[in-house]
């Protein structure tokens, strides 16, 4: 039988797949996007068809970077030529700082924000609902290159019977799904978050390897490394109203406060809610690093108003929030505050807060905020 040799670029790692000639068109078809024309590769597979079911296997050699797949014709069996692959490629994953994690993802701002969780969690739920573009429905590609962790789009053929862009996104956030009455976000902490991710990490029995508990050992400090990032919550959500803007705005606060600020800050319960006018009036102006902070702090809304009101305070803060009553222009779609003794305190919004006050706006944008979590 003639044999034909395709490369395959897939979580930025080179494969090279000699299979049977009358393959290659198919795979052509299906993995177009992870098509690579040059380049030595890394990793060498050679796939040979079988007939029966029962002779599907996956041999698999790190130690060298080689592999063999014996499959039947993906042209009649696409899903299992898929899960064949999937299996010869995840030693690999964890050989190079990498692992599959059980999980739907979604694109937004060039950042990969993703849902994981065991069957029935909502992974294609949540995918769905936020109707934004994917690169998986059932499996989030990690790998650690150099010192940044990035999420690569899934070439596996699963359950929605599509291979997803391949794209190398750095990530936005990792949510353990939880389906609840309400939509809340729960930050977690390394020691949570490390167990969480191997939970869910995915592990392919049928690939003989006699190097895959020591590629796993490497997967492990990986999910270590990984955990050490402040991106990981769970979510709490309801089918009946979309948790994305509260995940979106959660995901911004590190780069709208000042990074002391956000890291000083205790794991918190985060939610979303509407606010009326007299809770706007309520909420109480943050401190701030800036020299010039004539608001002061802790005071509400309402009282450094009526200061502005009555021209009894100026400088730079008040001049902003003058200039967004003059352009009758409150950018942002949120607010975010956090629980204090005493009250609320605002954490990103207080000039916007103030601007929408004077000008006696009704229609306010949600608020988020963020409580501490209560004790086990």
């Amino acid at each position: 039988m003639k044999r034909e040799t395709l490369r395959l670029r897939i979580a930025d790692l080179l494969f090279s797949l000699e299979m049977p000639r009358a393959w290659a068109p198919l795979v052509r078809h299906y993995w177009k996007d992870y098509l690579a024309d040059a380049g030595q590769p890394t990793i060498q597979g050679r796939i040979w068809a079988v007939e029966d079911r029962g002779d599907i296997r996956v041999d698999v050699d790190t130690k060298n970077n080689k592999f063999q797949i014996f499959a039947q014709n993906p042209g009649q069996f696409l899903r299992r030529f898929s899960e064949c692959l999937r299996a010869a490629i995840n030693p690999f994953l964890f050989k190079y700082q990498g692992f599959i994690l059980h999980a739907s993802s979604v694109v937004f701002e060039n950042q990969g924000y993703i849902f994981s969780g065991p069957s029935g969690a909502g992974k294609s739920t949540i995918r769905k609902m936020l109707k934004l573009p994917s690169l998986g429905d059932d499996s989030a590609i990690i790998r650690k290159i150099g010192k940044r962790f990035y999420l690569f789009g899934s070439p596996f053929y699963e359950r929605t019977k599509t291979i997803y862009p391949n794209q190398k996104l750095a990530i936005g956030g990792i949510y353990f799904l939880k389906q609840a009455r309400e939509n809340k976000l729960r930050q977690l902490i390394p020691e949570e978050a490390f167990p969480a991710i191997l939970a869910n990490i995915r592990l392919v029995s049928f690939a003989n390897s006699g190097h895959v508990s020591d590629n796993f050992k490497k997967a492990v400090e990986t999910v270590a490394s990984l955990t050490r990032q402040d991106w990981f919550f769970e979510l709490y959500f309801t089918k009946d109203k979309s948790p994305w803007l509260l995940i979106k705005a959660v995901s911004k606060l590190p780069q709208l406060l000042d990074p002391r600020f956000w890291q000083s800050l205790p794991p918190m319960v985060w939610g979303q809610k509407e606010i009326n006018r007299q809770e706007l009036a309520d909420l109480r102006i943050s401190k701030s690093v800036s020299l010039y902070f004539e608001f002061s702090g802790r005071r509400k809304i309402k009282v450094v108003a009526e200061m502005i009101r009555k021209g009894n305070l100026d400088g730079p803060h008040t001049r902003e929030v003058k200039d967004m009553l003059r352009a009758k222009f409150f950018p942002n779609d949120f607010w975010a505050a956090v629980k204090e003794r005493g009250g609320w305190t605002l954490i990103d919004g207080n000039h916007r807060a103030l601007a929408a006050f004077l000008a006696g706006r009704r229609k306010l944008p949600p608020l988020i905020y963020g409580q501490l979590l209560r004790k086990r």
